[in-house]
């Protein structure tokens, strides 16, 4: 009996410990980058921090499509050869995008205002598409700390690049250091699945890399087109709001990103990451995966809880004191968000049920109502002609979104228990 009750407890054991490791190293990874911000802040100014926001929010979207979304379907076979397949189909999507990108930018950036730095953008999406990949790969894998300390390297190498270059007053600094990053990431994760893949070179086939692409064929074909809505509808204020009330503005909502939003969301993937690998299995091999979701839940909603109330209460003042007085702004919006941030926080890691479920389609109509809300709730803002009441508007919009983003996963959770 003791021996039955280690085996039971041993999965609860093994999601901590991953959970940790992958935290630790998002936590790193965030936490240089936040350290110098405010030195960041008095390198840069708001519209070069709004530039800098919108070269990051193209190259996210494009990014999307890069793989074929192909990686998202690596902790489904129980064979590590058919994911082997699926890691080469999403590198031929990889080669294809950014070959299609340069072609794009390199034939539109003389006919239009676009700073030399934008001729970057394929191999930025080259790069964002080889790390995500490679990340995937791991996962399954459980190489937990290599994708930690990849993290970790990423956000040592951008906060080193961009002090480097904010010392010499270069303007796209952020953006040069942004890729550098990219860089540091990707030469952990290949250093660190080289071995493994080399080891199933030999097998691959192309009739079997055929008949994968044909059993996976809804996740280019669906999931490109939900998760692009998906990632416009996060970039959408970045993307609009340049035009509205100026660089700035993008700005000002990047660096509330850059210190809240996307330290609370890699926190999130990291325990999202252990979730998909461990919620595939159990749903795999027992139809049902509700208590490993609830269990993910109560520790999302326990982790983000003080941080909201600070936010909700002191960003406006703590924003003015840590970035200086220019950056007061970005700390209303940070209030304003916080609400956003708590339940999109929740939220996200758990949405990998989509995928685990196989449940293609309702993402893509979760993902269409995203963007038409937010999108609709944005011009309502630029209507009203104030900054504040734009991103009040998104942020409630993108908050009812993800309430209703949790109820269907945790549905798709019970598995074949709902239908009974």
């Amino acid at each position: 009996m003791r021996h039955l009750a280690r085996l039971r407890a041993r999965p609860l054991g093994d999601f901590a410990r991953h959970a940790i490791t992958l935290m630790t190293g998002t936590l790193v990874a965030q936490a240089i980058p936040v350290a110098v911000s405010p030195l960041l802040t008095r390198l840069y100014s708001p519209d070069e921090f709004g530039i800098f926001a919108v070269y990051s929010a193209i190259v996210a979207v494009l990014a999307v499509a890069s793989t074929g979304r192909y990686e998202l379907a690596l902790n489904l076979p129980r064979s590590d050869l058919v994911a082997v397949h699926l890691v080469v189909l999403a590198s031929l999507w990889i080669a294809c995008a950014a070959l299609f990108a340069a072609v794009v930018t390199w034939s539109a950036l003389p006919w239009t205002n676009l700073g030399w730095i934008y001729a970057l953008l394929p191999v930025s999406i080259l790069l964002a598409g080889a790390v995500q990949v490679l990340n995937y790969w791991l996962n399954r894998q459980k190489r937990f700390r290599s994708i930690a300390l990849s993290r970790a390297l990423q956000g040592a190498a951008f906060a080193l690049v961009g002090l480097g270059f904010g010392a010499i007053s270069l303007p796209e600094g952020l953006i040069l250091a942004f890729m550098a990053g990219q860089l540091a990431s990707l030469a952990v994760l290949s250093v660190s699945s080289l071995s493994e893949l080399s080891r199933h070179a030999s097998k691959l086939r192309r009739g079997m890399l055929g008949r994968t692409a044909l059993r996976y064929r809804d996740f280019p074909r669906v999931l490109i087109v939900a998760h692009s809505l998906n990632m416009i509808s996060s970039r959408l204020p970045i993307l609009v709001m340049p035009a509205s009330f100026g660089a700035a503005a993008a700005g000002f909502y990047s660096l509330t990103q850059q210190v809240i939003g996307l330290p609370m969301q890699l926190v999130g993937g990291a325990i999202g990451d252990v979730f998909r690998q461990q919620a595939s299995t159990e749903l795999r091999d027992k139809g049902s995966c509700r208590a490993i979701y609830l269990r993910t839940l109560r520790t999302l909603v326990l982790l983000y809880a003080m941080p909201f109330i600070v936010l909700l209460t002191l960003s406006p003042a703590l924003f003015a004191f840590v970035f200086g007085e220019d950056w007061e702004r970005a700390g209303l919006m940070a209030q304003i968000l916080a609400p956003m941030f708590y339940i999109q926080f929740v939220s996200s890691p758990l949405s990998s049920m989509f995928l685990i479920a196989e449940k293609q389609r309702e993402d893509l109509f979760w993902q269409s109502a995203l963007v038409v809300l937010t999108g609709g709730a944005l011009a309502l803002g630029w209507l009203y002609g104030s900054i504040e009441v734009c991103t009040m508007l998104f942020s409630a919009s993108y908050s009812i979104m993800y309430l209703i983003n949790l109820a269907m996963t945790y549905r798709f959770a019970l598995g074949t228990r709902s239908q009974t």
